[in-house]
């Protein structure tokens, strides 16, 4: 079991939350079980932490809230990472990028912020 952190992220206002769980749902009615979580909304990550941080991070939450409570994201391209995770990521995007900079570049497992909201995990086969 991986440890447990943080997670900071951006979520979706509640047609693109429809349209992207009609994405997932003709993926089901295809047989295609994820392994993801699903108990959370559509997001995009912008930063993971270790557990102690959460106090700084409320912070600057906070901060950044009064700043910029929404702005647009456009949803342009499907893809995957080696077929095994699904993916829809937004067009190029100076406020979502400016964003996730505030978090430090931390992003999970040490992989590059790569901005995504996953589809779907599963095996490469049933990929």
């Amino acid at each position: 079991m991986k440890e447990k952190f943080l997670a900071v992220y951006v979520i979706f206002d509640d047609e693109t939350q429809n349209k992207l769980n009609q994405l997932q749902n003709l993926l089901i009615n295809n047989n295609l079980i994820s392994t993801h979580t699903t108990d959370i909304p559509f997001h995009i990550t912008l930063g993971s932490f270790p557990l102690d941080k959460q106090t700084e991070l409320e912070k600057r939450i906070k901060e950044i809230s009064i700043e910029q409570l929404s702005f647009d994201i456009k949803l342009s391209k499907i893809g995957h990472f080696e077929k095994h995770v699904l993916f829809i990521s937004p067009t190029k995007n100076k406020m979502l990028n400016n964003i996730q900079i505030l978090f430090n570049g931390n992003y999970a497992d040490g992989y590059k912020f790569y901005p995504h909201t996953t589809l779907f995990i599963g095996d490469k086969k049933e990929f």
